[in-house]
């Protein structure tokens, strides 16, 4: 069994709960990073949410993120921790995904709902960066979550161009810059 991570998945070592016995770098082609889901509580609120990492459907788009490959008798527990983090506003999906060595294996895929109330997508990249500017919950500031993701993705060698615009309109506009 295998899952594919393309946010906090890919560096906040929870797979160490399941007897993980793989990771490596893969692929999801027909996809691509978005800031689009809305966070009311941990980096946002109902008043002005903080868009957060979701995927978007893309013709040429492709995600660079990481599979964890787990054993068959882990799959319940893997899929319900996944259900109970990523919350109802997540579908699970399996997703052929391309591993670095060139092998294609069906993977999990966690998949922001696009009906569900916290996809804010739809909603101009400018619109979503004035949000993401004031944007504060009970781990901080949006600015901060943005940030992160961005030096993440860099540190592990992954160039996002979407998120890289993202950032750019928050982090080099925030309050207080230039």
């Amino acid at each position: 069994m295998y899952v594919f991570g393309y946010g906090s998945l890919m560096w906040d070592g929870w797979e160490s709960e399941f007897n993980c016995v793989g990771r490596t770098v893969a692929t999801l082609e027909g996809f691509q990073r978005e800031f689009n889901k809305a966070s009311v509580k941990h980096w946002g609120s109902n008043d002005i949410p903080c868009p957060t990492l979701g995927l978007r459907p893309s013709d040429t788009g492709k995600c660079v993120g990481v599979v964890f490959e787990f054993p068959p008798t882990e799959r319940e527990e893997v899929l319900a921790t996944l259900r109970r983090r990523e919350g109802r506003s997540f579908t699970i999906s399996e997703v052929g995904v391309l591993l670095e060595s060139g092998e294609a294996v069906p993977a999990i895929v966690p998949m922001n709902d696009r009906w569900a109330n916290t996809y804010i997508g739809a909603r101009s990249l400018e619109e979503r960066a004035r949000l993401a500017h004031t944007a504060t919950g009970a781990k901080g500031a949006c600015v901060a979550y943005v940030t992160g993701i961005r030096d993440k993705l860099r540190a592990m060698g992954i160039q996002d161009q979407a998120v890289e615009e993202f950032a750019a309109l928050v982090v080099d506009r925030a309050p207080g810059r230039g």
